[in-house]
């Protein structure tokens, strides 16, 4: 029996292998490390981290003689076109990080969101961030009730708005989320009505809600077609001045900390370039976040010569970087306790 050849001559179906390997997309992203932001710069005028006194006017703060940073990193897009060759490139070098698509989502977003789903996820995200650096400064922070979302189509479509803060319904206290759950599953019924008190701004307001529909997992329990979240009120306010849309859900340590040293005018720095990285609750929990390496590499390439990072990441982390200092934590308490100590202690955590 003949054995089947190709029509092709060899050296031309050896190109071809060669430019398949080389240039036909493959379904990976590449992670690289992102710009650093300053968050004890300013944006216009104004500081990046801002805090205002009742009367809507700037407060004075503390002059910090060092900077803190806020590491980020890069994801490719799923869909641009990635050579294999590329992609192994990419997989040796010690800051970047190779992944298959299909398992991997935008970071900060959630999986097929918009980009609304992520505008406020990290607007969520910043608010806890704040509250626990406010708290650390020893300011009194209450939680209420807060409107994230309303339903176009909803009965509070033009009656409730994203920010107002729901202080009680039919003159029943509200103090977080689950109890506005609780409350309307067990006295309101679908078609009724709810008489609301919220703050909205500078004002106490009442509105009443009509004809409730079933919520979206349950049509027999009543739902004002809204999604309700936490706030966090403090006097006096703290204003981040940047755009939720270019914001990373990776910030919250090092504006927590930038937020802690506006409000209590303390300057934690020591003259140092300090970077950070990792989710702060509004508790002051700090978890890890993805991308480690290249939050690692975004720091040394800012000047950073220390590098706070969730001690959750330890195990994460390949690569080092002569002359900074990485310092894993896992409290915002705890970290500010470290700078505060800073030269004096010179035990200091480590992975």
């Amino acid at each position: 029996m003949k054995k089947l050849r190709s029509a092709l001559p060899p050296t031309l179906v050896l190109v071809a292998m060669v430019v398949m390997v080389t240039v036909v997309p493959v379904p990976y992203v590449i992670w690289s490390p992102g710009q650093s932001l300053d968050m004890s710069g300013q944006v216009r005028g104004h500081p990046l981290v801002e805090v205002e006194d009742p009367g809507g006017e700037d407060k004075h703060t503390e002059a910090l003689t060092g900077r803190i940073l806020a590491t980020s990193m890069e994801q490719s897009s799923p869909t641009s076109p990635r050579g294999l060759v590329g992609l192994i490139t990419h997989y040796f070098q010690g800051n970047r990080t190779v992944m298959p698509a299909d398992g991997v989502h935008v970071l900060g977003q959630l999986p097929g969101d918009s980009g609304e789903a992520r505008r406020l996820e990290v607007e969520t995200s910043n608010e806890q961030a704040m509250a626990a650096g406010a708290h650390e400064a020893g300011i009194i922070v209450e939680q209420w009730p807060k409107i994230i979302t309303v339903r176009a189509n909803g009965p509070a479509h033009q009656v409730l708005f994203p920010g107002d803060l729901i202080r009680a319904i039919d003159d029943t206290p509200m103090s977080t989320e689950h109890d506005v759950r609780l409350y309307l599953r067990t006295h309101k019924r679908v078609g009724g009505q709810a008489v609301v008190s919220i703050v909205r701004g500078e004002e106490e307001i009442v509105v009443t809600i009509s004809k409730l529909i079933g919520s979206p997992s349950d049509s027999t329990v009543a739902s004002m077609g809204v999604t309700v979240g936490t706030g966090y009120i403090y006097t006096p306010e703290v204003v981040f001045h940047q755009d939720p849309d270019l914001g990373d859900l990776a910030q919250g340590l090092p504006l927590a900390l930038t937020t802690t040293m506006r409000l209590a005018e303390v300057d934690l720095t020591h003259s140092m370039v300090i970077a950070a990285v990792g989710r702060v609750s509004a508790d002051g929990e700090i978890t890890g976040v993805p991308g480690i390496n290249e939050h690692v590499q975004s720091a040394h390439n800012g000047r950073a010569t220390v590098f706070l990072m969730p001690q959750e990441n330890c195990s994460d982390m390949t690569i080092t970087v002569p002359g900074m200092l990485i310092v894993p934590v896992e409290t915002l308490s705890q970290t500010i306790d470290i700078l505060q100590r800073w030269g004096v202690d010179s035990a200091l955590p480590t992975c």
